[in-house]
């Protein structure tokens, strides 16, 4: 699934692309994912618009358009978005399909349906399912406020602590492990039993590991908007390989049931 760093980038390619252009038709070729709203309502309230920003929030990008309406896009676990020009045909799996005109067109396509596309309009709360928690990467997000969050967690272990959306919007399975790695800290331990010293160190490297992967898929992204670039990943790898600091063979188990890469002898 997508993450802060792949969607920050995918956010800022999308905005290269299709913010200010104008909206023509819009087709809905699978229904569950803008559930509940209907068909119809759906495709009036984006025709004849366009996109003023393309933004992520958490673990969502949205499409603010030009009437403060605002398209919410959580690609879960298999959506994917593509660019298509005017001779490409539509990929199988799309659910909505958003035209210019152009005459290129936004496919977002998810063959299990599982991705969430609303549209939110002014006065309505965020969907149910969009991130809350503060973003680890605003100036919101400090120490201070790490350390109220991590205390109400009291039997909570670090890995699910990081990626609960509640708390902390934007980091997922990948990204939490690499943090963890970072900052010499065991997936397993409880986030309100941090010493005082740990609790700075973790935050440091929420933002440092955050901010060093949105530079490392930008580079790598080349204008792009789909998938997720993991090659520059130091802990969640594999099963065995070395440990980049201390050569110790990485450690695999399921915390929380979410399989987790760490270091047995550095993160402690």
């Amino acid at each position: 699934m997508p993450e802060l760093p792949d969607l920050t980038v995918f956010s800022e390619n999308l905005s290269k692309q299709y913010v200010g252009k104008k909206i023509g038709d819009v087709s809905v070729l699978r229904t569950k994912p803008v559930l509940p709203m209907p068909t119809n309502q759906f495709t009036a309230l984006l025709q004849e618009k366009f996109f003023q920003r393309i933004e992520r929030r958490g673990k969502q990008l949205v499409f603010v358009i030009d009437d403060m309406n605002e398209l919410w896009v959580h690609l879960m676990l298999h959506g994917e978005i593509y660019a298509l020009q005017p001779h490409e045909s539509v990929p199988a799996a799309s659910c909505v399909v958003i035209g210019f005109q152009d005459k290129t067109r936004l496919a977002f396509a998810d063959g299990t349906q599982w991705m969430k596309i609303k549209i939110r309009q002014p006065g309505q709360d965020p969907p149910a399912w969009a991130s809350k928690g503060m973003d680890p990467l605003s100036k919101g997000f400090t120490v201070e406020y790490l350390t109220r969050c991590a205390a109400t967690q009291r039997l909570g272990a670090l890995k699910p602590f990081l990626m609960n959306q509640k708390l902390i919007g934007g980091i997922g399975n990948a990204f939490a492990d690499e943090i963890l790695w970072d900052a010499h800290l065991a997936p397993t331990r409880l986030a309100a039993k941090l010493i005082p010293e740990e609790l700075p160190r973790l935050h440091m490297s929420i933002r440092n590991v955050l901010s060093n992967a949105v530079q490392e898929v930008r580079k790598r992204s080349h204008g792009g908007f789909t998938g997720e670039i993991r090659d520059f990943l130091s802990v969640h790898v594999g099963k065995g390989k070395p440990c980049p600091r201390c050569t110790t063979p990485v450690h695999f188990a399921l915390v929380k049931g979410r399989g987790t890469y760490w270091c047995p002898r550095c993160q402690v």
